[in-house]
């Protein structure tokens, strides 16, 4: 409840002026050939916690996006959050729990597509290298700890940006890290069924600026 509270906090102090404040004429902003650098904040979701453990927290990010196209862009961001992992062995009645934090530098094609002369909607997709900055194991003496502190997650997404100048915009989206981060191989089947991985879903609350005259 603390973090959603901080978290409106920020969007009324930081994004609500900016909307208010816009004078320019309703135009179809065409950003092709800018880069836009800015800050985003959000709620942290860590989806791979399954015990019932404390999963939401803030998160925190600076963005670049370059546009090489009308509608098409590479976003690449450094991103800051929680992660984790949790699970019961079925043939054990212990718990085996991973609490961490990560670096992350997401790599993203983004497409848009226009809702209104200023709105548009978004999906992004690309890759993230992940780097722990924090690794703290409860496993039991079978698992091992000695995994590697970098990893690659896909990193999905979708979201609405509205610009309120050629030169400024805030956005809203939603956005997934899944895929990497293995802390465990799933041995209760007796069929392959892959690994227990580090996901996370972040919400994301944002405002980017092109600084060039």
């Amino acid at each position: 409840m603390k973090n959603i509270k901080l978290l409106i906090t920020i969007i009324l102090t930081c994004f609500l002026p900016s909307l208010v404040s816009s004078q320019e004429n309703n135009t179809i902003i065409n950003p092709k050939g800018k880069l836009y650098l800015g800050f985003e904040t959000g709620l942290n979701t860590i989806t791979s916690f399954s015990l019932g453990e404390a999963n939401q927290s803030m998160q925190v990010g600076l963005v670049a996006d370059y546009y090489y196209k009308k509608h098409w862009s590479v976003v690449t961001r450094i991103k800051y959050f929680k992660t984790g992992v949790s699970f019961v062995r079925n043939d054990s009645p212990y718990t085996n729990t991973f609490e961490g934090a990560v670096l992350s530098i997401p790599v993203d094609f983004k497409w848009e597509f226009l809702i209104s002369k200023k709105l548009k909607g978004d999906l992004k997709f690309g890759l993230a290298y992940n780097f722990e900055t924090k690794s703290e194991y409860q496993f039991t003496a079978d698992e091992s700890t000695d995994l590697k502190k970098s990893f690659l997650n896909i990193n999905t997404g979708f979201g609405l940006t509205y610009y309120i100048s050629d030169k400024m915009a805030v956005y809203i989206d939603l956005e997934g890290f899944s895929g990497g981060g293995a802390k465990a191989s799933k041995k209760d089947s007796l069929i392959l069924s892959g690994c227990y991985y580090t996901t996370n879903t972040l919400l994301n609350f944002g405002i980017k600026y092109n600084f060039k005259k």
